[in-house]
């Protein structure tokens, strides 16, 4: 089950709810399996998605436009991306986070080219529409695996930009 926390305050309770069970659409495939099984009547991923309760998704540094993680993020967002319900007939908002520039650059790439996703950015705008986030970690690192085109170390932190979907 997904892990709960609530924080309370003089205004209301903000209620967290996370799960970390592998990649997000097999957990909705296992889920809608098991409904089945059960004979509740789940049979789209909306259905499922809806019965988490959640009303927004979080993706912290995914890299969903790095080229050898973007086939293993289609099906989640295919999912995420999609997930308008019968009850509310909105999307659910999508919050992103990546790691620097060159990273926010081709996850909005993505986005825009593949999924048809609607970004709001000017041509100098090298984010994509991603914003510098000022919650970011302060600690600068390099990335081993990845080099600028003049070849100096590509250095990253995590969550420098943010970029919110509600499409």
């Amino acid at each position: 089950p997904p892990h709960r926390q609530q924080c309370q305050w003089t205004g209301g309770t903000l209620t967290l709810q996370w799960l970390f069970q592998g990649k997000f659409h097999d957990y909705i495939r296992r889920k809608q399996q098991a409904a089945t099984a059960d004979k509740e009547r789940m049979e789209h991923a909306h259905d499922v998605i809806e019965s988490l309760g959640c009303d927004a998704f979080v993706m912290f540094n995914p890299g969903i436009g790095h080229p050898h993680l973007q086939k293993s993020w289609k099906p989640t967002l295919d999912l995420l991306l999609s997930s308008k319900t019968a009850t509310t007939k909105v999307f659910k908002p999508t919050l992103l986070t990546a790691h620097s520039r060159l990273d926010a650059k081709r996850d909005g790439s993505l986005l825009k080219n593949s999924f048809s996703v609607p970004m709001e950015y000017d041509d100098e705008d090298e984010t994509m529409g991603y914003k510098e986030n000022p919650w970011a970690s302060r600690i600068l690192y390099e990335d081993p695996l990845q080099t600028t085109k003049n070849g100096k170390p590509h250095m990253v932190r995590p969550n420098h930009y943010y970029l919110v979907l509600s499409v």
